[in-house]
């Protein structure tokens, strides 16, 4: 079971958002919180597998709470939930560790899948460290492989994570990206900008 933890200061959208997921019997909501500093200290008490995070909320936003959560609790996945461009925000988020960003108009098999997707080789077979970055994830059609940082923890190299995700997803933009060289960002950045201009249209 996944258990997952929702922010948003928006109620009834969180609610709608807890619905949506609880229709898949390997989701679970354990809290509804409204902004990032009440995200962490509930985090405290029962620790999620993936926290749903609102970009912008009162008290301490989106982006400030990932960092928090990755520095203190690196194995939980978080994603980033968004209405609007909030371009250098969500690139700020993914670059504090954030697995990847939804935005909130997203159907309901999209949103359940983009969960379970957070938690894909989330730590390998025969390994107990958490990771520090999330090997892959795959949102509106792109997928990011960390493969400096994190590809050494796997037994298969790029081409073959490259093969696995074309079968599952043919139409698939997959952009080898490294949090340590920086390899990569520039190529996620266009691709970003350019989906947030075909959405603004």
């Amino acid at each position: 079971m996944i258990k997952v933890m929702i922010a948003d200061d928006q109620t009834i959208l969180a609610e709608g958002i807890k619905s949506v997921l609880e229709t898949s019997d390997q989701i679970e909501v354990i809290a509804l919180v409204s902004d990032g500093a009440e995200a962490i200290r509930k985090i405290a008490e029962n620790k999620p597998d993936v926290v749903l995070l609102d970009i912008r909320m009162p008290n301490m936003n989106g982006v400030v709470a990932t960092k928090e959560i990755k520095t203190r609790w690196p194995e939980i996945k978080v994603i980033i939930l968004t209405t609007f461009d909030d371009s250098d925000y969500i690139l700020n988020a993914i670059n504090y560790g954030a697995s990847g960003y939804l935005l909130k108009d997203i159907n309901a098999e999209s949103l359940i899948g983009a969960v379970k997707n957070a938690m894909i080789l989330s730590v390998p077979e025969g390994h107990d460290k958490p990771l520090k970055y999330p090997l892959m994830f795959s949102i509106c059609d792109v997928l990011l492989v960390n493969k400096i940082d994190v590809m050494p923890y796997f037994d298969f190299d790029l081409d073959k994570c490259r093969e696995y995700v074309k079968k599952l997803n043919p139409n698939i933009t997959i952009i080898p990206i490294s949090a340590r060289t920086g390899e990569g960002i520039d190529e996620w950045a266009n691709w970003l900008r350019t989906q947030v201009a075909e959405w603004n249209k």
